[in-house]
């Protein structure tokens, strides 16, 4: 009987550490730059995770996203691109330092 428990003790074990470390960690963003027109602009997301890294910042996830705004399609106005890194609560101050701001978990996609 002991031996038929482990695996649900292990499970509920594992969800708890997921629970927990993701109370640890909030998202930033930043714009990544594009224009209109000029796509290349943009900084990528390893560029902005290798920022992050320099300035001591420890990076669990990212992605790209949108602020969510309509734009117009003209060249050269910014395209709402944003590039978001999950970091731990506790470096948001030099993240911020950096132009990031705090996101809401719900404006992860």
């Amino acid at each position: 009987m002991k031996h038929a428990l482990f695996p649900v003790v292990l499970l509920m074990t594992a969800v708890f550490l997921v629970a927990a470390s993701g109370a640890n960690h909030i998202w930033v963003s930043r714009p990544d730059g594009a224009l209109g027109c000029e796509p290349e602009k943009a900084q990528s997301i390893d560029a902005g995770r290798a920022e992050l890294r320099k300035a001591g910042v420890r990076v669990h996830d990212s992605r790209k996203t949108s602020d969510g705004m309509m734009r117009v399609q003209v060249c050269g106005t910014p395209s709402g691109a944003h590039n978001a890194y999950r970091i731990t609560k506790k470096s948001l101050k030099r993240a911020e330092s950096l132009g990031y701001v705090k996101l809401d978990d719900s404006k992860i996609h």
